[in-house]
């Protein structure tokens, strides 16, 4: 199943890749204008040190909303490529008024758990690190600091396992962001596995995205890996479902027979198509016409 998902996130961010491109470079803008902002305006007024952190701290927070603000207006558009349609740039603005409150929401859990992690880690770490003082007496580190370290590590790890389900849940269900929590986190303890294996694999875009400069995936294109894993994965509580009806056990998931209507509509894609679009677009029309 996770071999499809693959093929199928690659296909469709080529698909769309001009839609994730010219967002993408969107995204790019708002973050340099938030930087910008924030270096030669904010780190320039004269403030003490606590007023200048406190500040940074309300930029942090400003600058995760934002920029989820944005990403979340994408959430339509997400769904229908999952379902195999095109990307649109209309409508992409009004939709900020749709997923505005839901996407500042996202961003500001975010930054709480970057700010969590970023004060906390070194703190604990410090209180359990053995150190010397400054006439060089020996200071022997706490072990409770290293347990609350791994403590808070897999804290934060689970939030990030869960709100990595947010935006698909959030682009398949008419649901409010409460809800969309909720079904995210029942989706998470039924699906642990893989929902580590996805975040690894999102761990990689991240890393094609720094070596494109943001623009493909980006940030438009790793959530969109999340909404084809979802798309899926549904597909295991539809036959579930339809097992019970029957009143049958179900005791493993046929993968191959699910995933076949999604395989016949993606269809054989292949490297010459990929190269060459236009060329595999004329031989395709070329044997449909020789077919009727």
């Amino acid at each position: 199943m996770f071999g499809f998902l693959l093929k199928k996130n690659f296909w469709d961010t080529w698909d769309n890749l001009w839609h994730v491109v010219v967002l993408n470079m969107f995204m790019n803008l708002i973050v340099c204008i938030c930087f910008s902002a924030y270096l030669f305006g904010v780190t320039r007024i004269p403030l003490s040190f606590g007023f200048k952190t406190l500040i940074g701290m309300v930029a942090i927070f400003l600058f995760f909303g934002i920029i989820s603000m944005f990403n979340f207006a994408e959430c339509d558009n997400y769904k229908s490529i999952a379902n195999y349609n095109k990307a649109t740039f209309k409508d992409y603005f009004k939709k900020i008024g749709k997923y505005w409150k839901d996407g500042m929401l996202f961003g500001f859990i975010c930054a709480a758990i970057f700010l969590g992690a970023y004060i906390s880690f070194p703190y604990y770490f410090h209180i359990w690190k053995p150190g010397t003082t400054s006439d060089g007496t020996p200071i022997q580190g706490e072990v409770w600091g290293l347990i609350l370290a791994i403590l808070v590590f897999w804290f934060i790890f689970m939030v990030i396992l869960l709100l990595q389900w947010v935006v698909p849940v959030k682009s398949l269900f008419k649901v409010n962001f409460r809800k969309a929590l909720k079904k995210s986190l029942i989706i998470l303890l039924d699906n642990m596995g893989f929902s580590i294996c996805l975040l690894l694999w999102n761990i990689v875009l991240l890393f094609l995205s720094v070596f494109t400069l943001g623009l493909v995936p980006g940030s438009i294109g790793i959530p969109l890996s999340a909404v084809n894993a979802l798309k899926l994965r549904l597909l295991k509580y539809d036959y579930i479902e339809q097992m019970a009806a029957m009143g049958e056990e179900v005791k493993r998931i046929p993968w191959d027979e699910l995933l076949q209507q999604d395989r016949e509509t993606l269809g054989p894609r292949t490297l010459k198509e990929f190269f060459f679009p236009w060329k595999d677009s004329e031989s395709k029309k070329s044997n449909k016409d020789l077919s009727n």
